[in-house]
C-alpha cells in the first residue's frame, strides 16, 4: 500500500484558512508560533501577512518534520489584479518579487485547474496594478523556503483575485475573502489531487536536491531541464554522490548571477568537465 505524501497547506489569513479548516475537517494542533490545523496528511499552517512570515511558518515546519519524501506545498490565498473579474483562480507559473532579481517557475507538468500567470510579491497592499501580474504579499517568502525543501513540481502557489482596477480594497473584508476563498475550494482540492497523483509517480530516491531548487530559479524549456538532468548525472557519477548537485558547493556560488537558463547550463557544464574521472557506483544511465 503507498503512503500519501503530507500535504502542506499555507495561508496569511485566518479568513482565508477558516474554509478550508471546515472542506478537511482540519483540528487545531498547535497555537505558536503559528497556528498549525491538521488531519491525516494535510496540514494547514497560517502564517500572518507578509513574505517574512510567510518563509518562517514554512522553515519552522520543516525544521520540525526533517525530511520528508516527495511533500506536496500550496500556497493559498487572496491577490489583486488589474483586469482579472474577483473570484478568478490562478496557478503560478511564475513567482517574482519587487525587491528581489530571484524569479521561481513552478513545474505545471499536470493538467491544471485553472487558468495560470505571474504571481508578484510586494511589501504593502497595492492599488496601482502592474499589467497581468497578480499582487499580493507572501508568494516569494513561501518559495524562498520551499525551493530549498520540496520538488519543483510539488511546490504551487493558487490566488483568488479580490480586487482589481474597479473595485476598492477597502470593500475586501474578512466576510468576502471567506466567500472568495470557499467558492474556489473545488479548485484547491483539483489542485491537491493532480499533486498527490503526481507524487506517487516521482521515484521514491528523488529527494529534493539543489537540482529542483535550480529548475525553479527561471523557465527551462524542456530540452534544457533534460540537459540539466544529464549533467547532474554525470555529476553523480563523477562524485559518487547520490544527491547529485548540492547547496554551498563552489560552483553553485554563481549561479544566482545567471540570467538565462542556458548560462546556468554552461556554468555548470564548465564545472563538471573539470571534475576527475574515478570509479563510479551509480548507473549513468538511470
Amino acid at each position: 500500500m503507498s503512503i500519501l505524501p503530507q500535504v502542506n497547506l499555507t495561508c496569511a489569513l485566518p479568513s482565508e484558512a477558516s474554509p478550508i479548516i471546515e472542506t478537511f475537517g482540519l483540528k487545531l494542533v498547535a497555537t505558536q508560533p503559528f497556528k498549525t490545523y491538521s488531519k491525516a496528511n494535510t496540514r494547514l499552517i497560517i502564517s500572518g501577512i507578509g513574505k517574512i512570515r510567510s518563509q518562517a511558518a514554512v522553515e519552522f515546519i520543516s525544521n520540525q518534520d526533517g525530511h520528508l519524501d516527495r511533500p506536496v506545498w500550496i500556497n493559498y490565498g487572496i491577490a489583486g489584479h488589474r483586469e482579472l473579474d474577483l473570484g478568478s483562480a490562478v496557478l503560478a507559473d511564475k513567482v517574482s518579487s519587487t525587491n528581489k532579481k530571484t524569479a521561481w517557475y513552478p513545474g505545471l507538468s499536470f493538467d491544471v485547474p485553472c487558468r495560470t500567470g505571474e504571481i508578484r510579491s510586494f511589501d504593502s497592499p497595492v492599488t496601482v496594478y502592474p499589467d497581468n501580474v497578480c499582487c499580493e504579499m507572501e508568494a516569494s517568502g513561501f518559495l524562498t523556503a520551499v525551493s530549498k525543501i520540496a520538488p519543483n513540481e510539488l511546490s504551487h502557489v493558487l490566488k483568488i483575485i479580490s480586487d482589481n482596477a474597479r473595485t476598492r480594497l477597502d470593500d475586501v473584508n474578512r466576510e468576502f475573502v471567506r466567500t472568495l476563498i470557499k467558492s474556489n475550494v473545488d479548485i484547491l482540492c483539483a489542485l491537491i489531487e493532480r499533486l498527490i497523483s503526481l507524487a506517487s509517480r516521482l521515484p521514491v530516491r528523488a529527494h529534493h536536491s539543489s537540482l529542483d531548487s535550480i529548475l525553479g530559479t527561471m523557465h527551462f524549456t524542456y530540452a534544457q531541464a533534460e540537459e540539466l538532468r544529464r549533467l547532474n548525472r554525470r555529476y553523480r557519477a563523477l562524485t559518487n554522490n547520490d544527491s547529485g548537485f548540492q547547496a554551498g558547493t563552489g560552483f553553485q556560488a554563481g549561479l544566482e548571477d545567471c540570467a538565462t537558463a542556458a548560462q546556468i547550463l554552461d556554468k555548470i557544464k564548465q564545472h563538471v568537465d573539470t571534475l576527475p574521472l574515478r570509479p563510479s557506483r551509480i548507473d549513468p544511465n538511470d
